[in-house]
């Protein structure tokens, strides 16, 4: 499995969207459409963000990540993520990521934080402290 930095628009936005969905699920009414609609339109033409994918041998996607310059410019944060096909290829693609940047990630829960520090991140907590997620 290699990771490519997907470039090509048409292939991107595939790609955009089906991470979406896969993150959102069916029933999210218009939040990956706002997602889909604002990272196509604002950060892919300023290139504030990039898309990944690990794909297999015969160039499918088995994952793919979605990441966003930090304020500063110096790193990226991981906004979304998700496996396709191999269920441990969302792990394997971020902890690649991470030997080509620096990568930060923020998190909701326990189960998040665990699987991010497993794949070699450092986690920003979101509305939690870290007792809550003790």
């Amino acid at each position: 499995m290699k990771v490519v930095h997907v470039n090509a628009e048409a292939q991107r936005n595939a790609c955009l969207a089906r991470l979406c969905a896969e993150v959102y699920g069916q029933e999210a009414g218009l939040t990956p459409l706002v997602v889909f609609t604002g990272t196509c339109s604002v950060f892919f033409p300023q290139e504030a963000a990039r898309l990944f994918a690990a794909v297999d041998g015969n160039g499918k996607p088995q994952a793919l990540a979605l990441l966003v310059l930090d304020e500063e410019g110096e790193g990226m944060t991981v906004t979304h993520a998700c496996a396709l096909n191999q269920a441990d290829a969302q792990q394997r693609l971020i902890s690649e990521l991470t030997l080509k940047a620096p990568l930060r990630v923020e998190v909701n829960n326990a189960e998040q934080e665990a699987f991010y520090q497993k794949a070699a991140l450092s986690v920003g907590l979101v509305g939690r402290t870290e007792s809550e997620l003790a």
